[in-house]
């Protein structure tokens, strides 16, 4: 038994790169806010582009969800448009993303609910977070339902 917890804070320590000396971590995120992570060659690649002007439609949508964005290009990390201290081949390790084009939903537990390797519509993930039990009662307290 102390073997499995172990191994399950192993888990979640590389998972949320828990690293000393980074000043930011996902993990400050974590039961705060799910995160759209989207990884691409550049900023300049015509799928990232794209899938950050559809993102970018609707704020209300994503702070209605606590959303955050989170962008991986070859070298850098950015958090809701400001560059972070994380590196982008470990956030990559993290969620097992390539160096190609990628969008994920991260729930606020901290666990891989959605990827996609196309641009999606953003409402993929809204009806999928509008799903989950702790949305519902963010709905219900938001006076949504």
């Amino acid at each position: 038994m102390k073997s499995f917890a172990l191994s399950v804070a192993l888990s979640f320590a590389l998972l949320f790169g828990l690293v000393a000396a980074s000043a930011q971590s996902l993990i400050d995120y974590r039961w705060q806010h799910r995160l759209v992570v989207m990884s691409a060659p550049s900023a300049l690649h015509a799928p990232a582009k794209a899938q950050l002007t559809a993102f970018t439609e609707d704020q209300t949508a994503w702070e209605l969800r606590h959303l955050k964005l989170v962008e991986i290009y070859d070298d850098q990390v950015k958090v809701d448009g400001q560059e972070v201290t994380l590196s982008s081949q470990e956030v990559r390790a993290q969620f097992d993303i390539s160096t190609s084009f990628a969008v994920l939903l991260i729930g606020k537990d901290g666990l891989v609910k959605d990827r996609s390797r196309l641009v999606i519509d953003p409402w993929r993930f809204y009806d999928l977070i509008d799903t989950m039990p702790m949305r519902r009662r963010e709905m219900l307290a938001q006076g949504e339902l």
